[in-house]
């Protein structure tokens, strides 16, 4: 998450480089053990990333020039103490330099550039508002080609971007209460070129998700009491896949049917300290998910689901409901202090995911698909238990732990029901 809108691809060229510019990154939140239950959609941990705020009071910038990337920052004051803009930018665009390594690079090309930016506005003494946006581009080329029937390419490309948007409104009730309201977008489109030999025609094969959400939340502050609800909701919008053969006589036009879901949350969570040692935190998220048409559902009358097993096939119109999924999704925190830089900590978490990506490689990759839980696909329902010892090193601006893992990880399909279980010990 970066400002609270999800990035689907989190790299830059194949996972060399991180897609969160490091300049316009104020801060981080890992949540691995023990994740809020603010957070759902789903089945592992979450890496929360805060943009900066810009300056208020004064003009700054600064940046940088590489041979692997270039990079620069702006904080502008807009109007002083009360409304400020930062916008950070950074491209590596140096595939000029790889035939110089080794002339096997000559055809390589290896481009990718993002920018960020963050409005801030004071409005007055308890209303804030903030405005981010993101977008980043990657473009690689190689000459080793795909395995398209019918297309005879000169080299394989993939170019793939990210558009982002995210809005928060803070209103202070009192001292002590608060409610944030946001709504964020996220839009990732991958897509796969092959340009042809001896024609200036290429064929295109392209995927998306669309991403958008509304989430409030109220949060309650006591002297030793943290208390946090709400609600959201969140639209999915996924095209599968299209082929775009352009002027190309040997492939016909493909487009598969986009895929809708509609995800709802409700959550509750009490954090609560015992005494100066003992931290002790509860939450339940209930989570129902819908997905929509238009879709074509096949019906079989056996668990193998083939050609040969098929029966019919039921047209749902845009909208209806195809199949729909729920359950509650309990966590719970513990965390014991040893000295001021030791701890232990106890955490589980019951979660569930209703899309899921479709890849052969931990990797992210532009080829990779995502789908939406549907009639045969359930979703994932993960139920981790976490342990660990964690130690601080000067003045907690390091930190290094032993953590065991127990995760129990159920996969559901129609007629099948898959369950893995394993625990980690890592250092």
């Amino acid at each position: 998450l970066l400002d609270g809108a999800p990035i689907f691809n989190p790299t830059h060229m194949f996972g060399l480089f991180s897609a969160f510019p490091s300049e316009a990154v104020s801060g981080f939140d890992l949540y691995k053990g023990n994740v809020p239950a603010r957070y759902g959609g789903r089945a592992a941990a979450v890496l929360d990333v805060t943009m900066k705020q810009p300056s208020l009071e004064k003009f700054s910038m600064e940046g940088g020039i590489s041979l692997v990337s270039n990079r620069l920052k702006v904080d502008i004051p807009l109007i002083e103490n009360k409304l400020g803009i930062m916008i950070s930018g950074r491209g590596a665009f140096n595939s000029f330099l790889l035939p110089l390594v080794s002339q096997q690079f000559d055809n390589i090309r290896a481009n990718f550039g993002d920018a960020a930016s963050k409005l801030f506005w004071r409005i007055n003494n308890k209303n804030t508002f903030s405005a981010s946006a993101y977008y980043s581009k990657d473009f690689f080329q190689t000459e080793l080609l795909g395995t398209i029937a019918d297309i005879n390419a000169t080299s394989t490309q993939f170019d793939y971007q990210t558009v982002n948007f995210s809005g928060q409104w803070f209103r202070a009730i009192n001292n002590n209460v608060n409610l944030q309201t946001s709504v964020a977008t996220s839009d990732y489109v991958p897509e796969l070129i092959l340009p042809e030999f001896n024609s200036d025609n290429s064929v295109r094969i392209s995927s998306g998700v669309d991403f958008r959400q509304i989430k409030s939340n109220l949060n309650i502050l006591k002297e030793t009491q943290k208390i946090e609800m709400g609600i959201d909701a969140t639209y999915y919008i996924i095209n599968p896949g299209k082929l775009n053969p352009g002027t190309s006589p040997s492939v016909s036009p493909v487009s598969l049917l986009n895929e809708k879901g509609l995800e709802l949350g409700i959550f509750l969570e009490n954090e609560i300290d015992i005494n100066d040692n003992l931290t002790v935190s509860g939450g339940l998220r209930y989570s129902h998910f819908l997905n929509l048409g238009p879709a074509d559902v096949r019906i079989y009358d056996t668990p193998i689901r083939d050609e040969l097993s098929l029966v019919d096939t039921v047209s749902f119109g845009n909208n209806d409901l195809v199949a729909n999924y729920g359950g509650f999704e309990p966590r719970f925190g513990l965390r014991y202090a040893l000295n001021k830089s030791s701890s232990i900590k106890f955490g589980y978490n019951l979660m569930r995911q209703y899309m899921q990506v479709v890849s052969n490689t931990t990797t992210p990759i532009p080829t990779a698909r995502w789908k939406t839980s549907d009639r045969y696909i359930k979703p994932q329902v993960s139920s981790l238990i976490t342990a660990g010892y964690f130690k601080e090193l000067e003045d907690n601006i390091y930190e290094y732990s032993v953590v065991s893992f127990d995760k129990s990880l159920e996969i559901l399909s129609k007629g099948t029901q898959i369950a893995k279980k394993y625990t980690k010990t890592f250092d």
